[in-house]
C-alpha cells in the first residue's frame, strides 16, 4: 500500500472571456501557468529530498490544463505519466461552458444552476448529460482510494474543485463551503498521509 500521496492543483490556465459555469471545460495553461509549471518542476527537483518516497510516477487528470502541468513536470525530472479519468473535474453537461445569463434565460437549465438551488439539493442535483455532486464526489475518493491501495508515493496533479471536494467531505463542511477551500493549498503541495483524508496538510519544508 501506498505510505503517502502527494497533490497539487495545475498550473493557471487561459483567462475565460467572460463568466462561464464549470471546470469541466478543457482549455490549456495560460503564459503564466507555462512559467508556473516550470517554476515548480525546478522547486520540486530543488526539493526532492523532502519527497524520498516519490515512485517517479504523476498521476494526473484528463483535462489539458492537468495534463500540461503533469508533462512539464515529467520533462524536468523524468517522471512517468499516468493519466486517471476520475481525477477530471466535475462535468455540468449541457450548461458546462455557457454564461449566468444564457442558463437563466433557459427553463430547461435555469433550475440547475447551483445558486438556484437549496442546499438540500446541491449534492443530487444533475444538469442534462451532466454530474451530480455527489456522483463526482464518488468518483474522487474512489480514486484517492485506490491510488492510497498502490504502491510508491504519486504526485498527483487535479483540479483545485477535486481538492475542495476530498477535503470539504473531509472536514464534513457544507457543499457551500467547499469554494473556499483552494486558498489554503493553491500553488502548493499537499501530503495526504492515507490514514483519513482529514489528513491531508501542507508540508511546511517547501512553499511552492
Amino acid at each position: 500500500m501506498s505510505e503517502r500521496l502527494y497533490w497539487t492543483q495545475h498550473a493557471p490556465i487561459e483567462r475565460r472571456p467572460q463568466e462561464i459555469v464549470g471546470s469541466g471545460t478543457d482549455r490549456g495553461l495560460s503564459e503564466i501557468g507555462i512559467e508556473r509549471a516550470n517554476f515548480l518542476a525546478r522547486q520540486l527537483a530543488k526539493a526532492a529530498f523532502f519527497f524520498k518516497d516519490f515512485n517517479e510516477t504523476i498521476v494526473t487528470s484528463p483535462l489539458r490544463r492537468a495534463r500540461q502541468t503533469s508533462e512539464i513536470i515529467s520533462d524536468a525530472l523524468g517522471f512517468t505519466v499516468v493519466v486517471d479519468d476520475d481525477l477530471r473535474a466535475q462535468h455540468f453537461g449541457d450548461i458546462e461552458g455557457k454564461t449566468i445569463p444564457e442558463i437563466l434565460a433557459d427553463p430547461q437549465l435555469s433550475p440547475h444552476l447551483h445558486r438556484n438551488l437549496p442546499e438540500e439539493k446541491l449534492l443530487t442535483d444533475a444538469a442534462p448529460n451532466g454530474e451530480s455532486i455527489e456522483s463526482a464526489k464518488n468518483r474522487m475518493i474512489t480514486a484517492r482510494q485506490r491510488m492510497l491501495a498502490g504502491e510508491g508515493s504519486p504526485l498527483i496533479i487535479t483540479h483545485g474543485s477535486v481538492l475542495n471536494t476530498l477535503i470539504g467531505t473531509a472536514r464534513d463542511l457544507s457543499v457551500k463551503e467547499w469554494k473556499d477551500i483552494s486558498a489554503e493549498f493553491k500553488g502548493k503541495i499537499i501530503q495526504d498521509s492515507g490514514l483519513e483524508i482529514s489528513s491531508l496538510e501542507l508540508p511546511n519544508e517547501i512553499r511552492v
